[in-house]
């Protein structure tokens, strides 16, 4: 099981002002071996094991090739002024002693260098080589990119959600609007048709009423001829609005009208939906 370790403050070189400025230490802008002969060229690269900077010359002609700084992991300028001066600042040697820090005390939580294991930690227990210790640091990162990928696939998954909802959303309110349409122009023509038939009934009871005052009217005051002649007329026009209400008790159009609304079973099957997929 790996264990979490916690980077003591005497492994900063100097406190950051804030954490979230670039690094731009005077002493990363010049070549730390040219310095030291007293010339001044520009470092291109950065190296964390030596804690300073090198100049193209110093980097290919003897630090990338030298057995004691081979191996060390050197990266451009450019990479290095991208740390955060709260990153840049961490320092590999000791600022008390001026020497390369090597072990690790969990129990004080400190980086020691071996001045520091002489003088401060000389009765602690449970010393670990820093190497030891770094070769977790990587997965650790490794770790944090993971979840951050995770995150970010997380949101992707949220949005697709999201944008699948929107689009069902559309297409429903289509379809509602659809429907209310039809509604509607199914409503006006039944509204028609009715008062077209309510008209033509009224007009047909007119008719009788008219016929039936004929009949009276014929009985009280017509000659036997008129009423022999009157009554053929009569029956003429009784069987006319006779066939034309076997007209309408056949095509329907006495029945009760109904609206029915069928919604497509592939619509209602939404509900029964539990998951979209599985997440993991």
């Amino acid at each position: 099981m790996s264990k979490s370790y916690w980077i003591d403050i005497n492994m900063i070189k100097t406190p950051p002002v804030n954490t979230d400025t670039m690094s731009d230490s005077s002493d990363s802008t010049f070549c730390g071996v040219c310095k030291v002969r007293h010339i001044t060229k520009a470092s291109a690269y950065w190296c964390p094991e030596c804690d300073e900077g090198l100049c193209t010359e110093c980097h290919d002609n003897h630090h990338s090739i030298s057995k004691a700084t081979r191996t060390h992991g050197v990266i451009s300028m450019k990479r290095y002024r991208k740390l955060p001066a709260s990153i840049a600042n961490i320092s590999n040697f000791c600022t008390e002693h001026d020497m390369k820090f090597e072990n690790y005390c969990p129990h004080h939580n400190k980086l020691c260098c071996p001045a520091c294991i002489s003088t401060i930690h000389q009765k602690c227990i449970g010393l670990q080589l820093l190497r030891d210790v770094l070769k977790n640091a990587k997965s650790s990162t490794d770790r944090i990119d993971d979840l951050t990928r995770f995150l970010h696939q997380r949101e992707k998954c949220q949005n697709e959600v999201t944008q699948l909802r929107i689009t069902i959303n559309s297409h429903l309110d289509e379809l509602e609007q659809q429907i209310q349409t039809e509604l509607n122009a199914a409503e006006m023509k039944v509204n028609l048709k009715t008062n077209k038939l309510v008209a033509d009934l009224s007009q047909k009871t007119k008719c009788a009423d008219q016929l039936q005052d004929s009949i009276t009217s014929v009985k009280k005051y017509g000659s036997n001829l008129q009423a022999y002649m009157g009554s053929k007329l009569i029956e003429a026009n009784v069987e006319k609005e006779e066939t034309y209400l076997q007209t309408l008790l056949k095509d329907g159009s006495l029945q009760q009208n109904l609206l029915k609304c069928k919604i497509d079973d592939t619509i209602g099957k939404l509900s029964s939906i539990t998951t979209l997929d599985s997440y993991l």
